[in-house]
């Protein structure tokens, strides 16, 4: 029992790292730092922190990667931290912080989706109805500009970027879940990082060396910590532990209250506000994928 009370409070825990992020990327980018540049900033300090941490494990924790699964685990570092958090900070930058989390929800039913053309799993007729209604709420959400949102011309962009990035992440779920039956999570989410990152620099080198560090003020070197020890560190790490002591489906249950926090803290730290039309198409997004996993549960 109290493992699974464990399992369950880290992966709220997780979820409320997620929320704060959202938060802090937005205070960050792109007024103080460029957002490739965050980008590798963030993957070089957790791949830091990530290091600590294996070099306290025992002996042998680690197993050789076999030959045959490099290319599926290259995929998924791509997918998984390369595309994923190139699309993801670039396209918050552009929209709001509450519908960039509000449209993250959207991510289970990607991840159903190619589950059925990839996996060839089969969905009952009501989880085909949430689905519609679930990706109804987040294209309404992205075809309705909110009021005193002026000063974000793009935010349909924004917007699209963020839901690309979900589809991008959701293929990251789909392609690492047979590596997780050989090898540990923890291992997995360390080589995906340091594969990842590689492939990321390419793009963030440029903006790295023009990011002039010297104006940064000591709040902002604060956000930047907590994007990398919260923001990605820890809620990795809460997820990977939650999902051994509870198991996936209910680790990936708490995405839910991600938007809650984020928006709670939106609305306090960021000024942004909950519309008529945001309420609807949320509700609709939320109502959504929960009728989709309703009917996917075993009957």
């Amino acid at each position: 029992m109290q493992q699974k009370q464990l399992g369950h409070t880290l992966a709220l825990l997780a979820n409320v790292f997620f929320g704060i992020n959202f938060i802090v990327v937005k205070l960050l980018v792109p007024s103080a730092l460029a957002p490739f540049a965050l980008n590798i900033i963030r993957v070089i300090g957790a791949l830091v922190l990530f290091g600590f941490v294996a070099a306290a494990l025992p002996k042998g924790y680690f197993k050789p990667i076999q030959k045959q699964h490099w290319p599926r685990l290259v995929v998924a570092a791509l997918c998984g931290i390369t595309v994923n958090q190139l699309l993801f900070v670039k396209g918050l930058s552009i929209t709001t912080a509450t519908h960039g989390s509000l449209l993250m929800l959207v991510t289970p039913v990607f991840i159903t989706l190619m589950a059925v053309f990839f996996l060839k799993e089969k969905l009952h007729s009501g989880s085909w109805l949430g689905l519609f209604i679930a990706l109804s709420g987040a294209v309404a959400l992205v075809l309705h500009k909110n009021k005193g949102t002026e000063q974000l011309p793009n935010m349909w962009l924004g917007d699209v970027l963020v839901l690309a990035n979900a589809i991008v992440y959701s293929f990251y779920f789909i392609t690492i879940k047979p590596l997780m039956a050989v090898y540990s999570p923890f291992q997995i989410i360390i080589m995906v990082f340091a594969l990842g990152g590689i492939a990321m620099l390419p793009f963030c080198v440029q903006s790295l060396w023009q990011t002039q560090f010297g104006i940064l003020t000591a709040v902002q070197w604060w956000q930047v910590g907590t994007i990398i020890l919260l923001g990605t560190f820890g809620a990795y790490v809460c997820n990977v532990f939650s999902v051994q002591l509870i198991g996936a489906a209910a680790t990936s249950g708490y995405i839910y209250t991600q938007p809650i926090f984020a928006t709670v803290l939106a609305a306090y730290t960021l000024g942004e506000s909950l519309q008529a039309y945001t309420v609807i198409a949320s509700a609709c997004i939320f109502g959504g994928v929960f009728l989709m996993n309703w009917f996917k549960r075993p009957r």
